[in-house]
């Protein structure tokens, strides 16, 4: 059925029935060079800071040759038709985004580099090669961008205003503000925090004179980001589809947060989103329902292992911060209860993970409590989701698309974090 397109829900009133059907022929077409292609925006959107320390010495050599040394003279100044904001004295992030994506300076439309709560840093470049106009959206950075990604409450995308987005469509709260921030600076509308302090450039409608523009006619539209950027980024992909019927809107979201969308949102974004998601990465595991769960079976563990928890947090932490290969869930039932046999065959499923008998310990011992997670509406990933997978044995990979369902549950490795970092997926 998921081959097909067909979403099957279970009928609970027979008066509502919503099967979702998307037609293999109107789904977003799988294109592996241009996911690798677009990875780069994202990747840039984290300014000179990332840049620099993946390669310190290499990458401050090459960054010198972009900055923005002597802004007082008229031959080093940045051109006006560029929009530069909050990017210091030297624009060493806009010199960052230049050195990564090796783009002339006239087609850097815009960069806006100010951060508050549910205001993230953004870039708007005209890509020749693709020829398409790629919005792309910085991830995770500061405070003000963890805070952000904290508000994870089901928020409506758009009101009755905006036609092309359904109102029953819910996203993450945070992520659906941020969104219309981005929307409402690249159609050059007040964002109602700045207190009218922007200049008469603030003002225009850049993503609009860039469609009309006689050097981009024909070009598509491409959003972009990675972990909050990607979040952010889908769910402006479906504001720029309701605004811009007549051109191609396309969505490259790289690792973004698991509890972002509703189901309806989710099937409709089959046709312009895909999704990218790395080995263990926690975020795209990360839902409220998620966590919930993830709390009650860390309870129900510490309750019955017999070690002492001392020894818990110290191996935990050290094998994140080492980075150290996955241990087994069998291997790690055996530390944590030893001498209890629950290694045996007899007790273990088909693929040694335990998974039937930890569950039906839980339930036995730990009285669930479903209005708790009921409360929570299920959201999902965005679009068509690749999962990236790592071969230990091999330097190599494997790719395979999924259903949204197999993030359900959040698991705990020692390379959850490290899966989540944006240049994990620059060595593919």
């Amino acid at each position: 059925w998921d081959r097909m397109g067909v979403e099957v829900t279970r009928v609970v009133d027979t008066t509502d029935v919503s099967l979702k059907v998307v037609a293999e022929s109107s789904r977003i077409q799988l294109d592996w060079e241009q996911i690798k292609h677009f990875h780069q925006f994202a990747s840039a959107a984290y300014g000179y800071w990332w840049y620099i320390i993946q390669s310190p010495l290499g990458h401050c050599c090459s960054l010198g040759a972009y900055l923005n040394c002597c802004p007082a003279l008229c031959c080093c100044r940045q051109k006006q038709e560029m929009m530069v904001e909050g990017d210091g004295f030297f624009h060493p992030n806009l010199a960052a985004i230049r050195c990564q994506l090796d783009v002339k300076e006239e087609d850097i439309l815009m960069f806006d580099n100010r951060n508050r709560i549910e205001e993230v840093p953004f870039f708007l470049v005209a890509d020749r090669s693709t020829k398409s106009l790629v919005v792309s959206i910085r991830g995770t950075l500061s405070l003000h961008d963890m805070l952000t990604d904290l508000r994870g409450e089901p928020g409506k995308m758009a009101d009755e205003s905006v036609k092309g987005v359904n109102v029953d469509w819910h996203g993450h709260q945070g992520m659906v503000n941020a969104a219309r921030y981005v929307y409402r600076r690249l159609h050059g509308m007040e964002t109602g925090r700045d207190g009218g302090k922007d200049g008469r450039c603030s003002r225009r409608d850049l993503l609009g004179l860039a469609l009309a523009t006689p050097d981009y006619a024909g070009y598509s539209i491409v959003v972009t980001g990675h972990s909050l950027g990607a979040g952010t980024a889908a769910i402006l992909a479906f504001l720029l589809r309701a605004r811009y019927r007549g051109t191609k809107v396309t969505c490259y979201a790289y690792s973004p947060p698991g509890g972002l969308i509703s189901r309806e949102a989710a099937v409709e974004s089959e046709k312009f989103t895909v999704s990218v998601v790395v080995g263990d990465d926690v975020i795209p595991r990360t839902s409220l329902a998620n966590i919930a769960t993830l709390s009650r079976d860390i309870k129900h563990v510490t309750s019955q292992c017999q070690l002492p928890k001392f020894k818990i947090l110290g191996y935990g932490c050290m094998a994140a911060c080492c980075s150290t290969s996955n241990t087994p869930i069998s291997g790690e039932l055996d530390r944590l209860f030893p001498g209890s046999g629950v290694s045996s065959p007899g007790d273990s499923s088909t693929d040694g993970s335990h998974r039937e008998l930890l569950i039906e310990e839980a339930s036995s011992i730990l009285p669930t409590n479903p209005d708790t997670l009921s409360s929570f509406p299920s959201m999902y990933l965005p679009g068509r989701i690749l999962h990236v997978e790592d071969i230990h044995s091999a330097n190599s990979f494997t790719v395979s698309e999924v259903h949204r369902t197999a993030f359900s549950e959040i698991l705990v490795s020692p390379r959850m974090l490290s899966d989540h970092l944006p240049n994990h997926l620059d060595k593919l």
